[in-house]
């Protein structure tokens, strides 16, 4: 059986190298017992074709909605909380807020920037007052005294020369600091009744403050205004041994507002308003002792006039009326009897007036 297995082998090589194609169809197909074993030895595997796995798309599960309240008050203070815009830009907002008020309370007090008073300097003119940062007052005055009072030691009047001394020092021309210090020389009152003998007195103003000055132009002539805040301090001293006066004293707030109006580059008219809202009144103690009344209550008030001639921006002088109106009105008994009536009065009122004649120099650089 094997020898004609080769030979059926032999046979089918030699068909086919002879080029002879059906002679494999006129072969019979024979199958022995043998081929049937031989072909059991061996398993005939398939190769199967898996289908692809098709990946599923599934759908997220539903994440349920969070309830939002019905009530609106309930429902705002959540979206506040979750909003961004109220975190950070918030603290953006207070500095640049209080940037913008810093820079207006800096614009009112001093003008503006130091860039921008430099800029604003620039236009000026070169013998313009404005250029001037410091200013020194010299003024010799005449002082008049009247005093009112229907009680004898605050009944008088006096008349004396004086002087005043003054500074300004402006750091801007739009604020700076004054100071001034004014006084009698040679002031002489009744020392009795009869007015045979008199009794030296000295009367004295110290004033010292804040300017704040606008202007309504660039110009030379425009017209200014200046505002002032200052603290007031008048005193009238007597020798300690004096038995008809007492030392006296008014001392306060006081607010002021002064306009200067030019008519020329040379001539300009100035005037001036002051006014104490807050003032304290004493009488301090001498030999005598003499108190008005116990407790009291002041009002002082002032107004002022006249015209100032400017030389150049270095030299300019001034003349000045100045009224400065005082009363004082007291409660209670006063402590010493009147030496014309006998009697001790009460609720004893004061009017005090002082006018003032000054003929002035101002040296500014």
């Amino acid at each position: 059986m094997l020898v004609l297995c080769m030979l059926e082998s032999t046979l089918v090589e030699f068909v086919h190298a002879q080029g002879v194609p059906s002679a494999i169809s006129i072969l019979p197909t024979q199958t022995t017992a043998s081929d049937q074993v031989e072909s059991n030895r061996y398993e005939k595997r398939t190769t199967t074709k898996q289908p692809r796995r098709v990946l599923e798309v599934t759908e997220k599960p539903e994440v349920p909605k969070q309830q939002v309240p019905s009530n609106p008050e309930v429902v705002r203070p959540l979206e506040q909380a979750t909003s961004l815009s109220n975190m950070a830009p918030v603290q953006k907002e207070d500095d640049s807020r209080i940037s913008s008020v810093g820079d207006n309370v800096r614009d009112i007090i001093v003008g503006g920037s130091s860039d921008d008073v430099d800029r604003y300097r620039s236009y000026l003119s070169p013998d313009d007052i404005r250029r001037n940062r410091v200013e020194l007052e010299l003024a010799p005055a005449f002082i008049y005294n009247e005093s009112k009072s229907d009680y004898y030691y605050r009944n008088y009047n006096t008349a004396t020369p004086g002087g005043r001394l003054g500074l300004n020092v402006w750091f801007t021309p739009f604020f700076g600091v004054a100071t001034s210090y004014e006084k009698t020389f040679l002031g002489t009152m009744k020392k009795d009744v009869s007015g045979a003998s008199q009794t030296p007195y000295m009367d004295q103003w110290l004033q010292i403050g804040l300017r704040f000055r606008r202007f309504a132009g660039y110009s030379p002539t425009s017209t200014s205004i200046t505002f002032g805040i200052d603290y007031h301090d008048y005193q009238r001293k007597v020798p300690l041994d004096d038995l008809r006066h007492s030392k006296l004293s008014t001392a306060g707030l006081l607010l002021s507002a002064e306009t200067r109006v030019p008519a020329s580059e040379s001539v300009a008219w100035i005037l001036g308003l002051e006014y104490m809202p807050v003032a304290n009144h004493q009488e301090l103690q001498t030999a005598g002792n003499i108190k008005s009344g116990s407790k009291i209550e002041t009002i002082k008030m002032g107004i002022s006039f006249g015209p100032e001639f400017k030389l150049n921006r270095t030299n300019r002088l001034f003349l000045k009326i100045r009224d400065v109106y005082e009363k004082n009105s007291f409660t209670g008994a006063s402590n010493t009897a009147d030496p014309y009536t006998g009697e001790m009065p009460e609720n004893v009122s004061v009017m005090n007036n002082f006018l003032f004649f000054e003929v002035g120099y101002i040296w500014g650089n």
